[in-house]
């Protein structure tokens, strides 16, 4: 509503302008809450986002009891939907349906007015109701050649839309200071060799996450969730940075100092406050970086010849090549051949 129609309701309403900064710490209480159903979260606004519950083996159960702890916990209304694409969740949200549209994508579009497909263009949209297609599952029904006389190369795009086929992935982004990972075991693992190839697994995606954003971590925080009972957290804090799939592993393996006594259903990892990883091999067009390998490599000869001596270490340039050596060289550049 408008602020005249808001101070009919409440005539000593206070319009206070909108500063996103000022709720991060509020944001960041609910995406929390969210990272611990789904390692892959995509926050798309301050009071929106989207997550990726697929290698949950039973999605719609979790998404219900998501919903729950966030009621619980923001204690403000909620508005939440599922669908097998973001756009299509987001429609889905308008009802609270956890289910049609992962089920059934085209029946659960077909109903809809042509202005709710919103992965197309508004123009096109505007062109497909003046044409008398005013409903998506009109659209649907639409031979491909028939739109693409009308829309071209959009017209794929508007069929895979009005079909409930067209991709749109979550990003996994949260938290901006970390990387998170969770593998879901088909059965319980009745072995440690079968628990440590899933923990193998897992340490392999982490570390491709580290190597995207450049960083190593040293928190580890491992979640062990159960079939049944309460779930088991522990976390260490290493001394040296971990970045390769065999840190990670070893450092959930000393995580867990003895077989869980319960079967395991999931495990979930975090490393939070990740730290920028310093560059080993530099740059072959840094020239700042090769000038300073250049004064840290004089100073490190200068200091052992300082205190073993002169021919201590000799550098490449200084070392004499014999008389013998440049001929051959010499009929090699000229004759393409050398004398043995």
């Amino acid at each position: 509503m408008s602020v005249q129609e808001a101070r009919n309701i409440v005539p000593d309403l206070v319009r206070k302008p909108w500063h996103a900064e000022e709720y991060v710490a509020r944001q960041r209480a609910w995406l929390d809450q969210c990272l611990a159903f789904s390692h892959r979260l995509e926050p798309i606004d301050a009071h929106l986002a989207a997550l990726d519950l697929t290698d949950h083996p039973r999605p719609q159960e979790i998404a219900q009891r998501l919903t729950e702890v966030l009621q619980s916990a923001v204690r403000l209304p909620l508005r939440y939907g599922a669908g097998p694409s973001k756009w299509m969740a987001a429609l889905a949200a308008r009802s609270h349906d956890l289910r049609t549209a992962v089920e059934d994508p085209a029946a659960f579009l077909a109903p809809m007015p042509i202005e709710r497909l919103v992965p197309v263009e508004p123009a096109h949209r505007e062109r497909l109701a003046f044409l008398g297609y005013r409903k998506v599952g009109d659209v649907a029904r639409l031979p491909l050649e028939v739109l693409q006389a009308q829309f071209g190369e959009a017209a794929w795009r508007i069929v895979q839309a009005a079909r409930g086929t067209l991709s749109d992935p979550v990003v996994d982004s949260y938290p901006p200071d970390g990387v998170a990972g969770a593998i879901t075991f088909d059965g319980p693992p009745d072995t440690v060799q079968a628990l440590e190839e899933g923990l193998s697994r897992l340490a392999s995606e982490l570390a491709e996450k580290l190597a995207k954003r450049n960083s190593v971590g040293k928190r580890v925080e491992l979640c062990l969730e159960y079939e049944e009972g309460p779930e088991t957290r522990v976390a260490r804090t290493f001394a040296r940075s971990l970045a390769t799939s065999r840190d990670l592993f070893c450092a959930m393996r000393l995580l867990l100092v003895e077989p869980p006594a319960r079967p395991v259903e999931r495990v979930r990892v975090l490393l939070p406050d990740l730290i920028q990883a310093r560059r080993v091999q530099m740059d072959i067009h840094d020239r700042r970086a090769r000038a300073d390998a250049e004064e840290s490599r004089r100073a490190a000869v200068m200091h052992v010849r300082t205190v073993f001596g002169d021919g201590a270490v000799r550098q490449g340039s200084e070392i004499a090549v014999p008389r013998w050596m440049l001929v051959r060289r010499a009929y090699r550049d000229a004759l393409g051949w050398v004398w043995i």
